[in-house]
């Protein structure tokens, strides 16, 4: 899991504060913010890679090689959703989590390739506070495309696919105006069938439209 159970953290810790009583912005009483309406987010991402490699045949020569992934990487995010309830939105979200570069475990630690990963989820969002500061935790199935890219001549790193996904993920959303909103999310995502363990984190920080 790595650093990724430190962004969960991090993002708990986030989402329990408490929304501040007397947070106040110039609303007009029949649009509060829970109002059903459309948004869109672009955010900046922190990606912590959970990919399991490190145990594959790869280098030159044909020879058994045990290899790491670069920890982090920075990508970015779109979504975008309906809040259909008070307490709930459904969202499209697609993130691209980077590109880690694979490198041995030797003397040097030469780099013998990449992997590049893209995900896309559909998400169910529940948000158990409706003010100006909203606190939510989603769950999302769609798929995740992992590219990867021998860098040597005799690297066999495992091929890329494209695979069914779940992401679970807490965040929050802090309102600066009735339509503007920052927001932290952090989550997590873990590949199917032939990416069975080419899973990722990722800690987003990103702006929303509300309209």
């Amino acid at each position: 899991m790595k650093a990724a159970w430190c962004a969960f953290a991090l993002l708990a810790g986030l989402a329990a504060l408490p929304t501040p009583s007397g947070a106040q912005l110039p609303l007009d009483k029949d649009a509060p913010l829970d109002r059903p309406r459309f948004y869109l987010g672009l955010g900046a991402i922190l990606g912590l890679e959970d990919l399991n490699v490190g145990n594959q045949p790869a280098g030159p020569g044909g020879s058994s090689v045990s290899v790491d992934v670069d920890d982090i990487n920075w990508g970015g995010e779109v979504r975008a959703g309906y809040r259909f309830h008070p307490h709930l939105a459904a969202e499209l979200q697609g993130q691209y989590n980077g590109l880690y570069d694979v490198k041995a475990n030797t003397i040097g630690r030469p780099l013998l390739g990449s992997v590049e990963v893209i995900t896309s989820t559909a998400n169910l969002k529940l948000y158990p506070l409706t003010g100006v500061v909203q606190p939510y935790v989603l769950g999302g199935v769609g798929i995740m495309w992992a590219d990867t890219e021998d860098r040597v001549s005799g690297t066999k790193l495992p091929l890329g696919d494209v695979e069914f996904a779940g992401r679970g993920g807490l965040g929050v959303d802090v309102y600066i105006s009735p339509m503007l909103a920052v927001y932290a999310e952090g989550s997590y995502v873990a590949a199917t069938g032939g990416l069975s363990g080419y899973n990722v984190a990722a800690m987003v920080f990103g702006t929303q439209l509300h309209f």
